[in-house]
């Protein structure tokens, strides 16, 4: 497991068993929030994100919302749930 770059404050870490699998990590750095997920296949995608307040727990989205609003929350058991309008799509587990 590598450290993060200095100046990174990483949020969690999940790791996810959905379609796409792989882990999304969700940090601060240099005063902006983003969600990067790296997928089995070895592609990726960072977006920048913003949080929201939520009953569900710490919620955060990306900055360009997708037509679906999707979204990601926090649980109280740490758990990363993926959510959109229709619902929960999918919970990741929490790593190191």
């Amino acid at each position: 497991i590598t450290n993060p770059p200095i100046g990174r404050t990483v949020i969690g870490k999940w790791l996810d068993n959905h379609i796409n699998g792989g882990i999304t990590t969700i940090y601060r750095e240099n005063g902006k929030l983003f969600i990067e997920r790296n997928f089995e296949d070895g592609s990726s995608l960072k977006q920048e994100a913003a949080e929201r307040l939520s009953p569900l727990g710490r919620r955060f989205e990306a900055k360009e919302r997708s037509e679906e609003g999707d979204y990601f929350v926090i649980d109280k058991s740490g758990n990363l749930q993926q959510r959109d309008k229709q619902g929960l799509i999918a919970t990741a587990k929490k790593i190191d």
